[in-house]
């Protein structure tokens, strides 16, 4: 299993969660918007967009929107730099 960390983006683990986000299991899908917020990476934005806007469980999809504001919002880029 690979561990996603707040260090640069990594391709597999970008992957992965483009699996997770089209999982059948939306407690799968809840968990991986959830994640992507928490490590932040700028790439997981269109992903979640996506969500939003596609997703067929419209917790989900709100979840994607607070998830695309709490990264848009967060200071964590800034104290990378």
């Amino acid at each position: 299993m690979v561990i996603a960390s707040y260090g640069e983006p990594s391709a597999e683990v970008l992957h992965i969660f483009e699996l997770y986000l089209r999982d059948p299991d939306v407690r799968v899908r809840q968990s991986a918007v959830f994640a992507t917020s928490f490590i932040g990476w700028q790439e997981f934005e269109k992903m979640l967009v996506y969500t939003a806007s596609h997703d067929p469980d419209s917790r989900v999809a709100e979840i994607a929107e607070s998830a695309i504001q709490i990264m848009r919002d967060s200071d964590w880029l800034s104290e990378r730099a």
